[in-house]
């Protein structure tokens, strides 16, 4: 019998950093995504997922939705090979989404979203961009 897991892949890049956020991140480095992806893949290949069964997936970040409709199936199409998840959540912010990428999110079996609002209010978004990282 397979064991069940979970997966979390970590997508560490943002359009700018927030000064609350400590988890790894690197805001204004999009130029380098192509070549994580590359890597992530590779790592995931060189794994026997078949000896698992994954029942759930976890993208976060960084803004794992600053990737385009491209890179996010290259991706889960790498993992879920023979895999039936449950469940596919990815993280994402207002700002890097748009309607074809929900549709894609959709298509290619993302179940869930984890929507990054610190606020919906206009003034209270500039105190907290004055107080960014770059």
């Amino acid at each position: 019998m397979k064991s069940e897991i979970g997966l979390y892949i970590h997508i560490p890049f943002c359009k700018s950093k927030c000064h609350y956020c400590d988890f790894t991140s690197f805001a204004g480095k999009e130029e380098q995504i192509e070549n994580y992806i590359k890597a992530l893949k590779k790592e995931i290949s060189e794994v026997n997922l078949e000896k698992y069964s994954i029942k759930t997936i976890y993208i976060g970040g960084g803004t794992p939705s600053i990737l385009n409709e491209k890179q996010i199936k290259e991706l889960l199409s790498e993992i879920t090979i023979n895999q039936e998840p449950k469940e596919i959540t990815i993280e994402l912010n207002p700002g890097t989404v748009t309607k074809q990428k929900l549709q894609t999110y959709k298509e290619i079996g993302i179940t869930r979203l984890s929507i990054g609002l610190q606020s919906t209010h206009n003034q209270l978004l500039k105190q907290l961009r004055k107080n960014t990282y770059l």
